[in-house]
Order: structure tokens, then C-alpha cells, then sequence
């Protein structure tokens, strides 16, 4: 069709408004970079052979770019997020070894961190429990008492009389 019209081949401009009216959303730089790769001549416009021969360019890295940087997945997001990630396993890891040391070997420090342990456990324990009050809670912990002590139910008490 360009040829018929006479025209040289499609303009920067033009290859453009091409990508609008795909409704492929690509910032400026990633268009500029990927006409030049396709302009294999460099004449500043794209022929029938370089558009055709370009359209893998379109395909796989325009259009899968364009919806990565729609879906906020940018290089410059990913690889931070994934960093931050590794650090906070990485202290994990690192609470975890202390933990275990401490629980394992006596001392100052052990101790320190123990009890810094069952605080924190106790924090969290009274406050995933705010909604429960006592009358709640008696006849669940009993029940979990029997279960794991494997007492059969015709040997528990009965119901108020525990």
C-alpha cells in the first residue's frame, strides 16, 4: 500500500500514530529505540520490508513492555521490591538463628533474648484475644485439654461442673 501511494515508507511520526491507534501506550525513548532498530537503512523511513521484518519488535518488546509499565512493573520497581524482600528473609533468618542459639545455650544474652521473646509473644497473644473474655475461653482451653490428653468423652465432666 505505501508503495502504491508513492510514499518512501513510514515516518517516525507516522510509526507513531501506528502505535496509537494499536493502543500500544510506550514512553517516547522505547518508540525512538525501536523505529531505529527497524529502520534498518537508517533513511529515516521504514519500508514495507522493515515494517514487516520490524513487526517482531512490535510484538515482543514494544507490546509486552507496554504492559508491564501499565501494571506498574518496571525494572525500577521490580528490583527494589525484590531486594527488600531478600533483606527481610535475610533478617528473618538471622532472628530465627538468634532465637534457636538462645533457646539452646544459657546466658545473659539467652535469657535477655528469651524473655524478649515471651513479651512480644504475650503482646500478640493478648491482642488477637481482645474479643474472648474468660467464660469464652474456660470451656475452649478445656476442651483442647481433653483432646490432647485423648480423654474420652464419656470420662469428661459434664458441662458447668468442671
Amino acid at each position: 500500500m505505501i508503495e502504491k501511494l508513492g510514499k518512501p515508507g513510514i515516518s517516525l511520526d507516522g510509526f507513531k500514530a501506528f502505535l496509537d491507534d494499536m493502543k500500544v501506550k510506550v514512553d517516547e525513548e522505547q518508540v525512538v529505540k525501536s523505529y531505529m532498530k527497524m529502520d534498518v537503512n537508517q533513511d529515516g523511513h521504514l519500508s514495507v520490508q522493515e515494517f514487516s521484518g520490524g513487526m517482531l519488535t512490535i510484538a515482543f518488546e514494544l507490546i509486552p513492555h507496554s504492559i508491564l509499565q501499565s501494571l506498574g512493573l518496571t525494572t525500577a520497581l521490580i528490583v527494589p521490591a525484590v531486594v527488600g524482600g531478600l533483606i527481610i528473609l535475610g533478617l528473618l533468618f538471622a532472628f530465627i538463628l538468634v532465637a534457636m542459639a538462645a533457646f539452646t545455650s544459657p546466658g545473659a544474652a539467652g535469657t535477655f533474648i528469651q524473655s524478649i521473646l515471651a513479651a512480644g509473644m504475650t503482646i500478640l497473644t493478648k491482642s488477637g484475644a481482645e474479643g474472648d473474655d474468660l467464660d469464652t475461653l474456660r470451656p475452649r482451653v478445656t476442651e483442647q485439654i481433653y483432646e490432647v490428653l485423648d480423654l474420652p468423652k464419656h470420662m469428661r465432666p459434664k458441662k458447668g461442673k468442671e
